[in-house]
Formats: C-alpha cells, sequence, structure tokens
C-alpha cells in the first residue's frame, strides 16, 4: 500500500501479520519505507492506526513488527 501525497508518501517493504476481526475489519502490521526513514505500523485496512513507530533499519523495524504481532494476536 502506498501512498499518493508526496508528504506522507509511504511504500510496503514487508507485511508481517495480519488477522480480520469478529466484525470483518482487516488488521495489518506492516513495515513501510517512507520519505523520513522506516516506520512500523499497526493500523485497519479502513486507516484507523492502532500502533505507529519509527525504526533505524529494517532490522529494527522487523523486531518492533514481530513483537507488535505477537502482542496483538496477529497471523
Amino acid at each position: 500500500m502506498a501512498t499518493t501525497d508526496g508528504s506522507n508518501r509511504r511504500e510496503l517493504i514487508e507485511m508481517i501479520g495480519r488477522q480480520t476481526d469478529a466484525g470483518g475489519r482487516e488488521l495489518t502490521c506492516g513495515v513501510y519505507l517512507t520519505p523520513t526513514g522506516y516506520e512500523v505500523r499497526a493500523e485497519y485496512t479502513d486507516g484507523e492506526v492502532v500502533r505507529t513507530q519509527w525504526a533505524m533499519d529494517t532490522q529494527g523495524a522487523h523486531i518492533i513488527a514481530s513483537r507488535w504481532v505477537e502482542e496483538l494476536g496477529l497471523r
């Protein structure tokens, strides 16, 4: 998923986990590359952000995302 607004542009590097809740909304956790660096995002596909955190590199982002996947019960 990539946004088209230049200031908020982000490119998905890796989807770490996802899960559909009882209401049918999908919660995803992924690592993104933005103009300012690497971002880990846990969000619903309708745009509601659950968590977001910056990381120094892809390795750090993957560690953060993996922990969130466990905490949030994603697959």
